[in-house]
């Protein structure tokens, strides 16, 4: 196991509390760039990177470019070609809905005769692929995956969307369950625990044979990847200190890009999407590498009073405690008076703000979906744009405070919404570019989020309340095609804007949220050696003076949002 160099000897009178000396190391420690602190980053970048690429594999695997026909068993029999098949059998451009014609007596006939046979009598029943006998042949240049190999086209769509809310359920339990696990038996028992079932379930994933087999297995690796991935994030921040924090969170949020760069490749080299998912298995494999060198989270451990362990974690070694001050202070370190943080409006406002902003970002991503429906090519300028927006996140977090940046940075989102809906429908091309633009913007968004509230929370409950709040943007994903059909339905009874303006106008609002979180930028980790009543007391002036300004920031932009309304309104 790796650690920080070891303690240097300290005077007579210099002598401290073993909790004092070893809070005084991990701040000296964790404000140095040590070999620990860039091995532990990369372990967090690449385990991130891997459960992203877990995460996107489904949409290569459940998702087929429709290329497909009905393929009519005494047709084919009688040597017709494939868009021979096509021109007779097809009641629709899909190839989902065929003519039900007596094929065995079309298929004594010519092609010529068939047409003229069909044209000449009476319109048949229209039936499924499956009511009439045939089976689904793919595009011979496509290659082999779930959605072709279990025909989940057509009719079937829907188990496909079922199957890949799998993964997005997991994502949600695991995030909340193995958060409380991880601030109860600590950071790298989670991972400990996790990293095992991730790998088979990864290998059960790439052998299933059916859709059941596919669903659980898909499910424990959402549960176990977003735990452990989470839980990762919280590790690193807590080893180290301000000066390091924006890059290393823009770092663990970029392996999103990278994650999905890695998988287009594996694709792209691959035969077919069971072997994508055997090297994704193998990879994580490699993964248990970590469990050897990285250490349990010292400030985790003094928060529990297990100031040996938080001492041996520093630096690989036992303390001698005759060189310490014994310490009798009853640290209260019981969780539940911590809970009361989630009913705070720090809580209500990180809620608020991944609620409204993942609803606003899903939709800018499902516009980019529609405009490129290459899966391979929508991946790369997906990939592409997220690493310019990471990259644009690194001096912004280290120029801006925490709430000016995120209120900037929703505001641009917002207006670029709202420019992109009032370009011409038929301008694809300058849509398309729009919306990455907005992609880019979106980005630091996510990461000056997830570090907000690492910072915001005491240590008792951080790694809880980071994976409750952040599952609630797979919540969010679950629902979002639901709430944009809501949208479009109250859009087309009301004559309301476009919904890329109603959400560019959401992502404007909600940055009033922004205020009601307190300013972390430059300030100490919450610990309870440091809430002593008169810092609470500065924490509730801050609150109320960030609620003030909050309403009177929503105020004014309520004005405005009502002022646009209106003269859209007055220009239909």
């Amino acid at each position: 196991m790796l650690s920080f160099n070891s303690p240097q000897k300290t005077s007579l009178e210099e002598k401290k509390t073993l909790r004092e000396a070893v809070t005084d190391d991990l701040i000296v420690k964790g404000s140095s760039c040590s070999s620990y602190l860039l091995l532990l980053s990369i372990a967090c970048f690449i385990t991130n990177a891997v459960f992203y690429a877990h995460t996107l594999f489904d949409t290569f695997a459940l998702t087929t470019s429709q290329s497909f026909y009905c393929d009519i068993p005494e047709l084919s029999a009688a040597k017709w070609s494939a868009d021979q098949i096509r021109n007779v059998t097809q009641a629709s451009d899909d190839g989902c809905n065929i003519y039900a014609f007596n094929y065995k007596k079309i298929a004594k006939m010519s092609f010529n005769d068939a047409i003229d046979y069909i044209i000449g009598g009476d319109e048949p029943e229209v039936k499924t692929c499956d009511q009439i006998g045939g089976k689904f042949i793919y595009d011979a240049g496509e290659e082999k995956n779930y959605a072709t190999e279990w025909n989940l086209v057509c009719d079937k769509e829907a188990i496909a969307s079922k199957l890949s809310l799998a993964l997005y359920t997991g994502c949600i339990f695991g995030g909340i369950l193995l958060g409380i696990v991880g601030d109860i038996f600590g950071r790298k028992f989670v991972f400990n625990i996790a990293i095992c079932p991730l790998i088979v379930a990864a290998f059960v994933t790439s052998y299933a044979q059916t859709t059941t087999m596919y669903f659980i297995s898909r499910f424990i690796v959402g549960f176990c990847g977003f735990g452990i991935s989470n839980t990762f994030f919280v590790l690193l921040i807590e080893n180290c200190e301000r000066q390091y924090r924006e890059v290393l969170a823009v770092v663990y949020n970029m392996a999103y890009a990278f994650g999905l760069f890695g998988l287009s490749a594996i694709v792209g080299v691959t035969s077919g999407i069971r072997v994508t998912e055997i090297i994704l298995a193998v990879i994580s494999v490699a993964l248990i590498v970590f469990c050897k060198f990285i250490s349990e989270s010292p400030r985790f451990l003094i928060n529990r009073n297990k100031h040996e362990k938080a001492f041996e974690s520093l630096h690989g070694v036992q303390p001698d405690i005759k060189e310490y001050l014994s310490d009798n202070h009853n640290y209260d370190n019981n969780i539940k008076c911590h809970l009361k943080k989630f009913t705070s409006i720090t809580a209500f406002a990180s809620v608020m703000l991944y609620i409204f902003w993942f609803f606003a970002f899903n939709y800018s991503d499902m516009n980019i979906t529609l405009l490129l429906s290459n899966i391979p090519n929508r991946a790369k300028v997906y990939a592409t744009y997220d690493l310019i927006g990471y990259c644009i996140s690194i001096p912004l977090l280290m120029w801006m405070s925490r709430k000016r940046l995120m209120s900037i940075t929703l505001i641009t989102f917002g207006s670029l919404m709202i420019l992109t809906a009032a370009l011409p429908p038929d301008d694809t091309s300058m849509t398309q570019l729009m919306l990455n633009i907005c992609r880019c913007f979106g980005n630091p968004i996510i990461v000056v989020l997830s570090l907000h509230i690492l910072e915001a929370f005491p240590t008792a409950v951080r790694n809880t309340s980071y994976g409750a709040v952040s599952s609630i943007g797979y919540i969010v994903t679950l629902y979002a095609v639901d709430i944009v059909d809501a949208f479009t339905t109250l859009q087309d009874k009301y004559q309301l804007p476009s919904l890329m303006t109603l959400f560019g106008l959401l992502s404007i609002f909600i940055c009033s949220i922004a205020y009601l979180m307190p300013e972390t930028k430059g300030k100490k980790w919450k610990t309870i050696d440091n809430e002593k009543e008169d810092d609470s007391k500065n924490d509730e002036s801050s609150c109320h003076d960030n609620t003030i300004k909050s309403i009177m920031f929503s105020g004014i932009l309520f004005l405005v949002v009502v002022f646009l309304l209106l003269v859209n309104y007055l220009m239909m």
